[in-house]
């Protein structure tokens, strides 16, 4: 990468068993200061390494980053409350520790695209912008976890959820064309599922005590 380039439109980085910490947040700054388009980093799953990896402070207000890809050994806990990220359309995390998705969420106003797949998912997501979500929540070994949804712009929403007896709440999605709700585990309250009756195409997978209770819910709505 030359530093003569003035823009640089992405940096993909995929790394194996013996990379350095120190190395990937230089590559992430330098690109930083090329006023990079797109970050996407590879690593290990955090299970086989025990190395995790942070990312330099000057990426969470880079104005012009479009696009964040991040899976693997990567803890995301040390986001400043000043993260801003006007430009940021596409973000995915897999496997990534981000205890403050929240806090990160908040400072992208123009958000479009969210994936998030980890253990034990507890997060608000509230992006008014945000029109596709993607996520995957599976246990591993805590209770209390939880989500709040409330994106009145989603048109299409992927959810598989594996925690037993977490909480949910999904606002109302006036926008919905296609959603996609994989509950396996049992829930006790089926409210949210009130929030899925303008989808055109509704796909769901719940356990057989629960199909009734879902049915009742949404034939007792207004259809759009």
């Amino acid at each position: 990468m030359s530093n003569k380039a003035p823009v640089l439109e992405s940096l993909t980085l995929t790394l194996g068993p013996n990379f350095q910490a120190i190395d990937v947040g230089i590559w992430i700054e330098t690109a930083v200061c090329h006023r990079v388009h797109a970050i996407i980093v590879n690593t290990l799953p955090y299970e086989e390494k025990g190395t995790m990896n942070s990312l330099p402070s000057s990426i969470y207000t880079c104005e012009t980053l479009e696009t964040l890809e991040l899976s693997g050994c990567f803890c995301l806990d040390d986001i400043p409350f000043s993260v801003c990220l006007p430009s940021l359309k596409t973000l995915k995390t897999v496997n990534v520790e981000v205890s403050s998705l929240t806090r990160l969420l908040s400072g992208c106003p123009n958000l479009d695209h969210l994936v998030v797949h980890r253990e034990d998912i507890d997060v608000d997501i509230v992006v008014p912008s945000l029109r596709k979500l993607n996520m995957v929540n599976y246990t591993g070994g805590q209770k209390g976890s939880g989500f709040v949804i409330d994106a009145r712009s989603l048109v299409s929403l992927y959810i598989k959820d594996d925690v037993f007896n977490d909480y949910h709440r999904i606002e109302y999605m006036p926008k919905l064309e296609e959603a996609y709700v994989d509950i396996t585990c049992g829930v006790r309250d089926h409210k949210f599922l009130k929030a899925f009756t303008c989808a055109r195409a509704l796909s769901l997978c719940l356990s057989f005590l629960e199909v009734r209770t879902t049915i009742s819910i949404l034939l007792k709505q207004d259809l759009c």
